[in-house]
């Protein structure tokens, strides 16, 4: 069975939109309206949760790349047929429902939102899509392009009565982090004048070895299953992980969105990406083409994005780096972790020196290197009178390989599982 998917860049959607194809005929276009441009992105589902309305204004140009600012201070709503819903601000550009709701069937949904300048805009009504069923969500290990070992993450998905063909994935990962080289002792510097020098070991009041990073997928994938003779979705690829990447290094877990889509918010987002695919520029822009479904009152003014009440299902799935590489090496995400011994110079050194040296003159207090382990293999010039260190008495490795928290946060995520 043939199945069909384009993937495009969520938030990119503005770069999507102004590269053209090159079937069209030239016209003349104003890209100055295209720069002031409201970017709505939002998918009301069945889920019962805050929804979310994001809106962004376009502005500035460089090539085929449009940059934009989050949209602040507007008024959004959905309305239905019996009842306003509000929803308010919750950062810069990002709007939630006031209460949580999930979306019904045989309901109109329609978005509003008056901006802070007081422009108006509506979309069509829309009703909740059909329900599907995300039936698998698992992993499998694979060579990729270039020969090397990958892992690639499939879904497998089935939509009774073949009552939809249009679907939409996204997904949100999370993967454990662990400093490689951690030491649950700080070194401090308790008395940098010389000749004192003194430096102390102290346990650390917050364990920094083991951290969590989540990251939603800046893409989103498309697959039609229309005019098949059925509408399973059979091994899609919803991520592709090189086996060298660190965040599989230890246990990494991902969360699959499968979105059931009406035919014309599918066909609205596969004209965006069949420009994304073209080289050419503004002046082949057909007018109307990528129209979407959000209007404003008044015609002048472009809008970019597409309002739509979407059906949801999810699964999610862990695993650990050695259930699909014994064979190799863990990744980490620090390449290097070489230990380093500065001097230490102190009251017992001779000749004496004019300083406490690079221990406490530089490394520990630039913040640039943390202690790791007592340098049991520390050498010293001993030839009488002389005596003095040749290396320091503390292991220590760079940040990066002793606290984990430049990489994600302690904070166990509340659907984590070992």
């Amino acid at each position: 069975m043939k199945q069909w998917w384009r993937t495009y860049s969520a938030w990119g959607t503005v770069t999507i939109l102004i590269v053209t194809a090159s079937c069209y005929e030239e016209i003349g276009f104003d890209t100055q309206n295209l720069e002031n441009a409201l970017i709505i992105e939002t998918i009301i589902s069945n889920e019962n949760k805050k929804q979310e309305v994001l809106l962004s204004r376009s502005h500035g140009f460089s090539d085929t790349i449009m940059s934009a600012t989050p949209e602040r201070n507007a008024q959004v709503f959905v309305e239905t047929d019996t009842e306003t819903i509000p929803f308010e601000e919750v950062e810069d550009g990002v709007y939630t429902s006031v209460e949580p709701f999930a979306a019904q069937p045989n309901v109109n949904y329609t978005l509003r939102i008056q901006t802070n300048n007081g422009e108006v805009y509506s979309s069509t009504p829309r009703q909740l899509t059909t329900p599907s069923s995300l039936e698998r969500l698992y992993a499998e290990r694979e060579v990729g392009n270039n020969g090397q070992p990958v892992l690639s993450i499939f879904v497998d998905s089935n939509a009774p009565d073949n009552t939809t063909n249009y679907y939409r994935y996204q997904f949100e990962e999370t993967y454990k982090i662990v400093a490689p080289k951690y030491s649950r002792f700080n070194l401090i510097i308790t008395d940098p004048r010389w000749a004192f020098c003194d430096v102390e070991l102290f346990d650390k009041e917050v364990n920094k070895e083991i951290c969590y990073n989540t990251v939603r997928n800046t893409e989103v994938l498309q697959i039609s299953t229309e005019g098949l003779n059925t509408n399973e979705v059979s091994r899609f690829k919803v991520r592709q992980i090189d086996s060298d990447n660190y965040i599989i290094g230890q246990r990494y877990s991902i969360e699959v969105k499968q979105y059931t889509q009406s035919s014309d918010a599918y066909f609205y987002f596969d004209r965006l990406l069949d420009f994304q695919e073209q080289p050419n520029t503004f002046s082949q822009v057909q007018p109307g083409y990528l129209t979407g479904n959000v209007q404003s009152s008044d015609s002048e003014l472009l809008t970019i994005g597409f309002f739509d009440v979407s059906y949801v299902t999810s699964q999610r799935i862990f695993f650990n780096y050695v259930d699909f590489f014994p064979d190799v090496d863990i990744p980490s995400q620090v390449r290097f972790c070489d230990v380093y011994a500065p001097i230490h110079y102190d009251k017992y050194s001779f000749p004496p020196f004019e300083d406490c040296g690079p221990l406490i003159l530089e490394d520990l207090p630039r913040d640039r290197y943390l202690f790791f382990e007592i340098n049991l293999d520390q050498e010293f010039y001993d030839d009488p009178p002389f005596f003095f260190p040749l290396d320091g008495p503390y292991d220590l490795v760079p940040k990066e390989c002793g606290d984990c928290t430049l990489f994600g946060s302690i904070e166990v995520p509340e659907f984590w599982v070992e």
